[in-house]
């Protein structure tokens, strides 16, 4: 092995002086001596005049101010100079400085948690982590860093939770291993800084809440803005966000936002949101009541404040008083209430309320005479003008509740969670004894008031023998005030045959008092109400869309999807036996004229409006949403009956 040719120099410069050098090896220092004697220097002695300067010393100093001064000031200056060699520029680092970049030891009880934490709630992991530290101990590394030198240490990126277990554990057993932590330091830069590490490590590992990663955004964004003294529009706020390595786009600062300024009423249920919950339910609704509200000349502010705001409160009170498991927590369920609420605001009912809003989502520029148009005028009614409809009643009297139509998220819908009338395990009612059970033969019809063959609807398919014994009034006919106020019960069913019959579907109607509404719909037969081809736009069709129309729009009416109808349902009836089931069949509706998902309001909007063989069934529809809303009225047992429904919890 030879060694190489130029090896690289090894340690630091020279830092001693050149005297020093020449007497450590033993050469003549004394040039001037042997000059004056006339000799010669022996070969091999060097003098050392040939390595001084001639005028001055290294880096512009003279010879005697090099010379001048104590040893150590000497010694300081070569030191000096040992680090500058080669450049002329004053050093970089500052020596003074005592928080500098690096690894250190420190005792638990020395550091602090960050008093700007984003997690507002336990770590649900905690018991994880104290396992793995008793277990192992700390064997990784915390970042911390201070504002200012002298303060207290505090974390710079995470580890909040890890550092409350340590601190936890040292005090209940004094062990060592848990008093030392490995450290580094990291020099304070900004307020900004330090949130964004904490945002990015949580994120990181998991588990953040919706709500607490809203809050620490939206604060991280606010301290970037007064960093940079703008504000910052929302596609300058993702930017930032993401140079800071948190990945964030503009709808999802919308939706954080809108979480912070609209939902913070909910108190200790903000721990519930999601972003589905937000996105889907509580931000497209709440902002859509809004913008009906601007129709009603209701204030932005005091809709929030008296009518959201209010709903919100009960909804975290309720969170407040029971511990509720996540999954209760039911945005759509707030959605409703808030309609609720506002249809009282504003002296409407549910149902006007709702009808208006679809109204509004398909053509925003409406006004609000003509969002009071009755329905199933035909499309030429949204055209009238308003005058014509100024000092019209509306159809209704204005209620405080009423029942009104449930949106398709909140109904059940087929092979998904709350899928057809089995409503998908957690929104259907259960019967341990009628596990597995199959749906019983729909008890005989109620008997007809007077005989007569049904009209039928134009365009319709002809209904089955049952159906055509079955009579029913026209659709145009009302029931008189009389006999509405002596039994508004009475006068409801009697509306709700007559559609069943204009539908095809009068063997599906069961009277039953317990139910709010007085009644319920069962399954159609599969036999009776076999699916056959139809061309799409044939009258076959129609008949079909009808059906699917009036039967689901009964079901989500008399909440006898729904968990809370367990007390009021009739339990030998095979809508409710088959959604008690437990047994993954086919769906009922499977093979038959209903679809197996209910329709979307718009949908029924649509259909309301459009002319032809649907129009009948659907101004009867109407006319029974009518006399829902008056039953309620005269019988506020009834309503109170609805709520408890419509609220109960799985």
């Amino acid at each position: 092995m030879t060694a190489p040719k130029n090896p690289a120099p090894l340690g630091l410069p020279l830092t001693v002086s050149i005297a020093e050098v020449v007497k450590n090896m033993g050469l003549n220092d004394k040039p001037e001596a042997a000059a004056a004697g006339g000799a010669v220097p022996r070969r091999g002695i060097v003098s050392t005049a040939s390595l001084r300067p001639a005028e001055a010393a290294p880096f512009g100093r003279s010879a005697a101010d090099t010379s001048a001064g104590t040893k150590a000031e000497r010694e300081a200056a070569q030191r000096h100079a040992s680090y500058m060699v080669g450049d002329s520029t004053p050093s970089k680092v500052d020596l003074s400085r005592k928080d500098m970049s690096g690894p250190m030891l420190l005792e638990v009880a020395q550091i602090d948690p960050y008093d700007g934490n984003p997690r507002q709630f336990e770590n649900e992991a905690i018991e994880d982590i104290r396992t793995s530290l008793m277990a192992h101990g700390y064997t990784d590394a915390m970042v911390v860093t201070r504002r200012r030198e002298g303060d207290r240490f505090m974390l710079a990126a995470g580890s909040n939770t890890t550092l409350k277990v340590l601190k936890e554990l040292y005090e209940k057993t004094a062990d060592e291993k848990y008093r030392y932590v490995n450290c580094i330091f990291q020099p304070f830069e900004s307020e900004a800084r330090v949130l964004a590490q904490h945002l990015g490590e949580n994120l990181n590992r998991g588990g953040m809440k919706f709500w607490e990663v809203a809050t620490g955004m939206t604060e991280l964004l606010a301290l970037i803005a007064r960093e940079r003294a703008q504000s910052l529009s929302v596609r300058e706020q993702a930017a930032a966000l993401n140079a800071r390595g948190l990945r964030a786009s503009a709808q999802d600062i919308s939706f954080w936002n809108f979480a912070i300024t609209r939902l913070a009423a909910l108190g200790p249920a903000v721990r519930y949101l999601t972003v589905r919950s937000v996105k889907d339910h509580l931000q497209p609704r709440l902002n859509a009541i809004q913008r009906l509200a601007t129709k009603f000349k209701v204030d932005e502010a005091a809709y929030w404040t008296e009518v959201v705001s209010p709903c919100l409160r009960r909804t975290g009170q309720a969170s407040a008083d029971a511990s509720q498991p996540e999954g209760a927590f039911d945005a759509e369920a707030i959605c409703r209430e808030v309609e609720a609420q506002f249809a009282e605001h504003v002296s409407e009912s549910v149902t006007s309320v709702q009808r208006m809003l679809a109204m509004l989502k398909l053509a925003p520029e409406l006004t609000l005479a003509d969002l009071r148009l009755p329905m199933g005028s035909g499309p030429g009614a949204l055209a009238a003008p308003a005058a014509a409809v100024a000092d019209t009643p509306p159809a209704q009297a204005p209620l405080p509740l009423s029942p009104g139509l449930v949106r398709q998220s909140a109904a059940p819908t087929a092979g998904s969670a709350g899928g057809s009338p089995r409503a998908a395990q957690s929104d259907a009612p259960r019967a341990s004894h009628a596990a597995g059970s199959a749906p019983a033969p729909a008890p005989a019809p109620a008997p007809a008031p007077a005989p007569g063959p049904a009209p039928a609807a134009a365009g319709t398919a002809p209904a089955p023998a049952e159906a055509r014994t079955q009579p029913a009034l026209s659709p145009q006919t009302l029931l008189s005030s009389s006999a509405l106020d002596s039994d508004p019960l009475a006068a409801l069913i009697g509306a709700v045959r007559d559609l069943l019959a204009l539908a095809g579907l009068a063997d599906t109607l069961r009277p039953h008092d317990e139910m709010p509404l007085g009644f319920y719909v069962e399954l159609p037969d599969r036999q009776r109400h076999a699916r056959r081809d139809a061309a799409l736009g044939s009258a076959e069709h129609q008949a079909r869309t009808t059906k699917t129309h009036v039967w689901w729009t009964l079901v989500l009416m008399t909440g006898q999807y729904r968990e809370g109808s367990v007390p009021y349902m009739d339990r030998a009836s095979g809508f409710y036996r088959f959604a008690a089931s437990d047994t993954d069949g086919p769906s009922p509706l499977d093979g038959t004229d209903i679809d197996e998902t209910a329709p979307d309001i718009e949908d029924l909007l649509m259909l309301r409006m459009s002319g032809g063989a649907a129009r009948p069934a659907m101004r009867q529809l109407a006319r029974v949403e009518e006399l829902a809303a008056q039953l309620f009225a005269a019988a506020p047992e009834r309503w109170r009956r609805m709520l408890e429904v419509n609220r109960a919890r799985g």
